[in-house]
């Protein structure tokens, strides 16, 4: 029996495998074989298993595991916060979900309903799931290129001098060139190709198709030349819109021509590139009279265009708009308190702005300028600390202040893991989600933190951050020294003692509650 456990990123999954293979071993479950995958993951591995478990945040994506016709759960909170490894596996030996005791009104169970189905069709949507899997996968590209940067440019008396005299800054430079400065081209691949990978298409054809077409769009008319800045930072916008509008056509196209099974004197793989030809063709001539319908509207290129309309609207709606950014934080924080992976849902819409917001302050840095955009993808680092509510802080008090056993032991599992932004023991096992007593704080707590974060940032006592594209799982203190020095990096530990001083009054109320119902239980 192959075990698929599947969560956002792959970590607390794997928090949760880990144990079970344990457990399986300790059991001799001999026929139980179990892995983790994140969600992006899941049209690759699900293929393979019997028995797919969802984590309780993932609900929304019930009845897409259910198209490749494994048995399939979605994750009881508690089990899955706790990472209690028994009872998972007995609910997968029964067949039969345990029932729980969570008292959820009338009113709850709709609103989850409709949110799940919300969530569900913004992260099942082919377009965004094919943008999101694309910048996704095209992640080592960034961060290497960051790292390039980085190293390039720090900010130390006489290193500069240095690296320039012994020619090291040039092969620096030419890293983060070809690297990030070449992003927009990196992500036509990874976007086209998660298009075709989630249609089961021709692959290569959509690619080739989504890259001709982008060439074309950024060709400029007044000396016919490619325009390289639109292979970096500047051409993202036309990247997407590229790889999506091409991608889908050649693939819809192809999937209408008919399939014979064998074309007289000509090799299988042949067949193939011959069945791409009248897709390709089509996509490049529609590619052409997009080039020809834009010169005649006065702009140089289509590329030009997108920078100069789409580009600007969107990133002025949710780049320059701290009051967007912090209501669409909170609307993420909302989601989470129902169950549902806010963060998935609302970074599939924001995340292609902020990424070239970041890649504006990337290259500003590259130039030893202060960054441009106040909003990028490197901000909620700034002030988000052990994940969605920013509960690191409410992970140090349970471990060291509660006087529960089961407030304890969640808060020794989550502690470790809330350093690198893993909070679902949090979540589901305190559990914060549905948790009417911890509503206000959740929500509330990251809010106060990043308008309080963007004040100090507005009134030029906290530099911008640069946006690096580092890993999540980036520990806080670290990601301020890295995204904007040592204020910054004061500054979080400043803002983790506010967030406990916050988090403490609905911490010690829970604890209370919580010890008094645990020794009633042993009376």
């Amino acid at each position: 029996m192959n075990i698929l456990v599947v969560c956002a990123a792959g970590m607390s999954s794997s928090a949760l495998v880990a144990k079970m293979r344990n457990r399986i071993a300790e059991r001799n479950l001999e026929n139980m074989k179990v892995g983790s995958c994140a969600s992006f993951e899941l049209d690759t591995y699900a293929i393979q298993a019997d028995v797919i478990l969802l984590a309780p945040q993932l609900s929304f994506m019930e009845e897409k595991c259910r198209t490749f016709q494994p048995q399939v759960f979605v994750l009881e909170k508690e089990a899955y916060g706790l990472l209690d490894a028994d009872s998972v596996i007995d609910m997968i030996l029964s067949g039969e979900k345990k029932k729980t005791s969570e008292e959820i009104t009338h009113k709850q169970h709709a609103l989850m309903e409709f949110l799940q189905n919300l969530a569900g069709k913004v992260r099942t949507n082919p377009v965004i799931s094919s943008i999101t899997r694309g910048m996704t996968m095209v992640l080592p590209v960034t961060v290497c290129g960051a790292l390039f940067s980085l190293v390039a440019n720090l900010p130390v008396n006489g290193y500069t001098e240095l690296i320039e005299k012994t020619g090291l800054k040039s092969l620096f430079t030419l890293g983060y060139d070809m690297t990030l400065g070449m992003i927009s081209v990196y992500l036509i691949c990874t976007i086209s190709f998660s298009a075709a990978r989630g249609r089961r298409g021709n692959t290569a054809g959509a690619v080739l198709s989504s890259l001709a077409g982008f060439f074309m769009f950024a060709v400029r008319s007044s000396d016919g030349v490619l325009d390289l800045s639109m292979m970096g930072p500047s051409g993202v916008f036309t990247a997407m819109i590229a790889a999506v509008s091409l991608s889908f056509l050649f693939l819809k196209l192809h999937a209408l021509i008919p399939k014979n099974e064998n074309i007289k004197g000509l090799p299988e793989n042949v067949q193939a590139s011959f069945l791409s030809l009248i897709p390709f063709l089509i996509c490049a001539s529609l590619s052409v009279v997009t080039v020809l319908l834009v010169r005649l509207c006065g702009f140089s290129s289509p590329a030009a265009l997108i920078e100069s309309t789409v580009q600007k609207v969107i990133a002025g709606f949710l780049g320059n708009s701290v009051s967007s950014y912090l209501g669409l934080n909170l609307v993420a924080s909302i989601l989470w308190f129902f169950g549902i992976h806010g963060g998935n849902v609302i970074g599939a819409l924001t995340d292609p702005v902020y990424l070239s917001l970041s890649l504006e302050n990337i290259r500003a840095f590259q130039a030893q300028q202060p960054p441009v955009n106040i909003i990028n993808n490197g901000l909620s680092s700034a002030y988000y600390f052990g994940g969605i509510g920013s509960t690191l802080s409410l992970a140090v008090l349970c471990a060291f202040f509660a006087k529960s056993q089961k407030i304890r032991t969640v808060g020794r599992i989550s502690l470790p893991m809330g350093i690198f932004f893993i909070n679902e023991p949090l979540l589901f096992g305190l559990p914060i989600i549905l948790n009417m007593q911890l509503l206000i704080p959740f929500i509330f707590i990251p809010f106060v933190s990043g308008a309080l974060t963007l004040t100090l940032m507005k009134a030029g006592i906290l530099p911008y951050t640069i946006g690096f594209p580092l890993p999540w799982t980036t520990p806080p203190i670290v990601t301020g020294f890295i995204q904007g020095g040592w204020r910054l990096a004061l500054w979080q530990v400043i803002l983790l003692v506010l967030q406990a001083g916050m988090w403490y009054p609905f911490f010690k109320a829970m604890d209370k509650e919580e010890e008094k119902s645990e020794k009633g239980d042993s009376l």
